[in-house]
């Protein structure tokens, strides 16, 4: 998976959150590096590395699904 080109989606979603009532916020794996990337929903929504506790970039180690998990199935409602 990681140095090969996808097919298709060189980004996949690995999760998302709707946190309150309006903001979803996501984790982005790149499949050619591993590296998990955090993100909103929005136009001007910056993309930044995730980071662990020690504050070194999260890496995918095992293969991810190529393509995205169904919505419905990712998604969850966080109540405030």
């Amino acid at each position: 998976m990681f140095g090969k080109k996808a097919k298709n989606n060189r980004f996949v979603m690995k999760y998302s959150q709707i946190v309150g009532d309006v903001k979803t916020v996501m984790i982005i794996v790149d499949t050619e590096t591993g590296v998990n990337y955090i993100t909103s929903e929005g136009e001007s929504a910056p993309i930044t590395p995730l980071l662990d506790s020690e504050g070194k970039p999260v890496i995918e180690v095992q293969q991810t699904a190529q393509e995205p998990v169904a919505e419905t199935q990712q998604t969850e409602q966080v109540q405030q």
